[in-house]
């Protein structure tokens, strides 16, 4: 009781994620689309669950997501590789934005403000561990 594992995380929303590909079906479905959001946004905003799954962030992409776009798979962050996680907020919704240790990662969803928080509580309390406690 009381380690990072036993709290529970999970929200569905979209994950920014650059290099994103559309699949033969999905350039039926929406055309050049894909590319023109890679270069203008820098990335795509795939559909998914975001989940604390013992010391890891999980973000599996949505089965129809999986199907528009070409070698989605499922993103492991290690909670201790997270250096800050801040709530804010855009046109659209609230989003949890993550800084990692070689990178950034973008989630919109709604009540972004209490899982940033949450989320940022399990970060914290996994730097307290002991390295080797990790599994």
């Amino acid at each position: 009781p009381g380690g990072p594992e036993d709290d529970v995380v999970s929200k569905s929303g979209s994950a920014l994620i650059a290099g994103v590909k559309a699949s033969r079906l999905g350039r039926i479905v929406s055309g050049d689309a894909v590319e023109r959001m890679n270069s203008s946004v820098g990335g795509v905003w795939i559909g998914g669950r975001l989940s604390v799954s013992g010391r890891d962030l999980v973000f599996s992409p949505s089965w129809l997501d999986r199907r528009l776009h070409e070698g989605l798979a499922d993103i492991t962050i290690r909670l201790s590789s997270v250096r800050t996680v801040q709530a804010a907020r855009d046109r659209a919704s609230g989003a949890i934005v993550i800084d990692l240790e070689g990178g950034r990662f973008c989630f919109r969803c709604n009540g972004a403000g209490s899982a940033a928080e949450e989320l940022s509580k399990m970060v914290e309390e996994t730097r307290r561990l002991p390295a080797d406690d990790a599994p």
